[in-house]
């Protein structure tokens, strides 16, 4: 039997252990993929924010600074998230 089906996974404790190996693998290769493209989506962000600010152009920059501010908010809340994972 696959121990990693929901019926199977509290037959034993290694097939918990297991399953919960996965989860945890899976959870931490996404979080390494959702990390990165905040990351280079903030440096995009960043780019455009120095092109509205050489422009003047106030509301873009103000538009971007939120963008930005907000990105910035969900890469905190991962890597917290992650970190919490990790205990």
């Amino acid at each position: 039997m696959d121990p990693t089906t929901d019926r199977d996974i509290l037959a034993a404790p290694e097939h918990f252990d297991h399953y919960c190996r996965q989860v945890e693998s899976a959870i931490a290769e996404r979080g390494r993929a959702r990390t990165e493209f905040i990351k280079v989506s903030i440096d995009r962000l960043r780019t455009l924010l120095r092109s509205a600010e050489a422009l003047g152009d106030a509301d873009l920059v103000a538009e971007l600074g939120g963008h930005i501010r907000g990105a910035e908010g969900q890469l905190a809340a991962l890597k917290s998230a992650l970190s919490g994972a990790d205990a």
